[in-house]
Parts: C-alpha cells; sequence; structure tokens
C-alpha cells in the first residue's frame, strides 16, 4: 500500500533526531555551494583576471559572469567557454575501477539549442 508525502514527512518530522538531521544537511549543502561557487571565482582570480575581464571575452554583460560564478549548476557547454575564456581548456573524465576515460568535446562544438547561454558566447576552441 503506498503512502501520501504528506504521511511519510509526517513519520519523518516525528523522529527524535529529525531537526538535528535536518539541519546538518542543509549546512553540508550550504558548505558544499559555497566551495563550489567559491571555486570559479577563485580560479578566475588566480588566473588574474576580474569579471569585467572575463566579461569582455565572453561577449557578455559583468552580471552574467556574477551570476555563472553563483550559480549551482551549469551546462558543461557554458563551463567550457568560461573556462577557454580564463585561458584554460576544460577536461572531463569518467573514473571507475577498471577504466578512466577523457570524455571528448567534439559533439559540443556546434550550439546547444536547448541551452539560452549557449546562444550569448560564441564557441571557442581551446589553443594548444
Amino acid at each position: 500500500m503506498t503512502k501520501s508525502y504528506k504521511e511519510l514527512r509526517a513519520k519523518l518530522e516525528a523522529r527524535p533526531d529529525h531537526a538535528e538531521k535536518a539541519a546538518a544537511a542543509k549546512a553540508q549543502l550550504k558548505a558544499e555551494d559555497r566551495a563550489y561557487f567559491q571555486r570559479l571565482g577563485e580560479l578566475r582570480r588566480a588566473r588574474q583576471m576580474t569579471q569585467v575581464a572575463l566579461a569582455g571575452r565572453l561577449h557578455l554583460p559583468q552580471s552574467s559572469v556574477s551570476r555563472l560564478e553563483r550559480q549551482a549548476d551549469l551546462y558543461v557547454s557554458t563551463l567550457r567557454k568560461y573556462i577557454e575564456a580564463a585561458g584554460g581548456q576544460l577536461e572531463v573524465r569518467a573514473v571507475f575501477p577498471d577504466l578512466d576515460a577523457e570524455i571528448r568535446f567534439e559533439d559540443f562544438d556546434t550550439v546547444d539549442n536547448d541551452n539560452p547561454e549557449a546562444a550569448d558566447a560564441p564557441v571557442r576552441k581551446a589553443h594548444a
């Protein structure tokens, strides 16, 4: 027999340790988000670039770069453009116990029509 969401939630909230576990989970997510958001900005600063300079390379307003650095989820194509505008090359690897494989970006050379940000900046090839 299935239970409604309301019933499941009430059962969960009735547990004596619910408040502590919920607070700990929220704190962990907040810390992970903070670390993720800092990484893009820190990466840009490590390259001695301002948001304005990076925005110029991406042909976007500075506010868009700020939003990208605070965004929790990015398209791979958007992240690739950000990294390339900062002078780097994005590499993605799939790591399994018995296999380590690089994911190639040849399929990302055309604009992703599902990504509204992709139309804002031209696709650029990384320089070797």
